[in-house]
């Protein structure tokens, strides 16, 4: 079960990120996933849920957009999406090349935003208890066999 490493980096960045911005909680954060990273969403939302009790993320909504696997054929450079089940999908409808392409998205997996609320002695100065350290990273949060580290999309607060 890779997801838990994955949703593991995820609580740490998100952890990190909320103490360094002064958050009293975190209300959301959002992810996109590609297809090919092969994760059941479900698993993803018990995670989550279950590595952020007792922080600031602890009633957190998380949010996953899944992005479809698309190719950019070779020959005309257009990019169309493809159902790696389907051969049916595996040819250009513009150049009329089959299977000369090179995988344009579908294995991403980035935070995309994460929403913040804080609170009035935060916003004054006053000092404020800090979120609890997340845990430390599992071996394998690197992204598993699907491809390659979580990246890190630039975080987005509002709050």
């Amino acid at each position: 079960m890779h997801e838990m490493a994955l949703v593991h980096g995820v609580v740490e960045a998100v952890l990190e990120h909320a103490e360094s911005a002064g958050a009293s909680e975190v209300t959301a954060v959002f992810l996109t996933v590609g297809e090919g990273r092969d994760v059941v969403e479900e698993y993803m939302q018990g995670l989550f849920s279950f590595l952020t009790k007792g922080t600031v993320a602890e009633h957190a909504r998380l949010a996953v957009r899944r992005s479809p696997f698309k190719v950019r054929f070779n020959r005309c450079d257009a990019v169309f999406p493809i159902d790696v089940f389907d051969p049916s999908t595996w040819g250009c409808s513009r150049c009329g090349t089959e299977r000369d392409y090179r995988f344009h998205s579908g294995m991403e997996f980035t935070i995309d935003r994460i929403e913040i609320a804080r609170d009035a002695a935060v916003k004054s100065g006053a000092p404020v208890a800090r979120t609890p350290k997340a845990r430390t990273r599992a071996s394998g949060a690197d992204g598993g066999a699907c491809g390659g580290p979580m990246e890190a999309a630039p975080l987005a607060v509002a709050g």
